[in-house]
């Protein structure tokens, strides 16, 4: 269930004897490296073709890009949603947009939230790890709340070491928002969040075997930092199954203070090179609405109502969970002294195809 680089004895003193452990450090640092590569490519010739990735050049066939324009394909109906125009912002509607609401044609939702429970700074504490997602809590923070959401607990550091989840010091949920405070400790430690959330009818590890992840969001340009939204295998976590060959979806990634990303990973894959990679002229500071739309057949990837590519080969087939990995950038660089802001979520929703 739990991703991100951990320290391994930390790791070991916490999930011993559990179902769920927590993936190596040197899987996460091929998976960020070679996304983070590709995503520099493609924004230098945007929907040019694949990106930068390693292993992948000189006509090897390691990576692939399929861009679809979306003009070439009729809008699904959670294409449509994601391509709503915002309206004024309410108190109830902080970015314009109301959480959608109940099934749409071949989807069934099964999970949502607009976040209409607070939730102080310091409410998401006492996070601790059990035998499935669902038992996993974070003791303080409201019934209704925990009964939604985990988070990585306090002190694990993230993906390339240069920043600690502190979900006790960044997440809090007001004016119906899920609200990341990214800054430093009195140590001067950069401190992000990864939020996981409770998807019901799950299998132990938190994961579904397709469905439709949209997530609606914000950030301030914040350098040195960076999201890294993805499903992530559970077979990983449970030990039965190495990454990258289970693959892995990321959407939206990319720093905060540049443009939008999004890979797909191959199912199969012996390198972390082996995916596709699509690209963005979009960024983080206005309200952004993303779709993952994962199916036997294909994934595609939706900003505002675009398309902005399909994969149809490769496709991941074993069950995934949904991680909002909030952390600092995985390009080498580290956050300016002092730098703060935040990363803010209107709404989330949920979607597994209907029989």
């Amino acid at each position: 269930m739990l991703r991100g680089r951990v320290r391994p004895r930390l790791v070991a003193a916490m999930v011993a004897g559990l179902m769920i452990a927590a993936p190596s450090a040197t899987a996460l640092e091929q998976s960020r490296a070679s996304s983070d590569a590709d995503l520099g490519g493609m924004i230098a010739g945007l929907f040019g073709g694949r990106g930068g990735g390693s292993g992948g050049g000189g006509g090897s066939g390691a990576s692939t890009t399929q861009q679809v324009a979306s003009r070439l394909s009729a809008p699904d109906p959670l294409q449509t949603i994601t391509g709503q125009t915002a309206g004024a912002a309410t108190t109830t509607d902080p970015s314009g947009i109301p959480v959608p609401s109940g099934n749409v044609s071949g989807w069934n939702q099964v999970f949502s939230d607009n976040f209409s429970t607070n939730v102080p700074l310091g409410g998401f504490s006492g996070c601790a790890v059990a035998s499935t997602l669902a038992k996993s809590d974070c003791s303080g923070l409201p019934a209704a709340v925990s009964a939604k959401w985990f988070a990585y607990p306090d002190g694990w550091s993230d993906t390339e070491g240069n920043g600690m989840y502190e979900p006790s010091q960044v997440l809090s949920i007001q004016n119906n928002q899920l609200d990341f405070y990214i800054h430093e400790n009195s140590s001067g430690e950069p401190l992000v969040s990864a939020p996981v959330p409770k998807i019901p009818g799950a299998g132990a590890g938190g994961g579904i075997v397709h469905g439709a992840f949209m997530v609606r969001f914000r950030a301030d340009l914040l350098p040195g930092y960076k999201t890294a939204w993805l499903l992530w295998p559970d077979a990983y976590d449970d030990g039965k199954a190495n990454w990258p060959a289970d693959g892995e979806i990321d959407f939206p990634e990319g720093d905060l203070n540049g443009n939008i990303g999004a890979f797909m990973h191959w199912q199969g894959a012996t390198s972390g090179s082996e995916q596709d990679a699509y690209a963005t002229s979009d960024g983080y500071e206005q309200w952004q609405t993303a779709l993952i739309e994962w199916t036997s057949s294909e994934v595609k990837f939706v900003l505002n109502g675009q398309l902005i590519g399909t994969s149809t080969q490769h496709i991941p087939d074993t069950a995934m969970h949904w991680v909002l990995q909030t952390e600092t950038a995985t390009d080498g660089s580290a956050p300016a002294a002092g730098s703060a802001g935040h990363v803010d979520i209107a709404w989330v929703a949920v979607y597994q195809p209907a029989l």
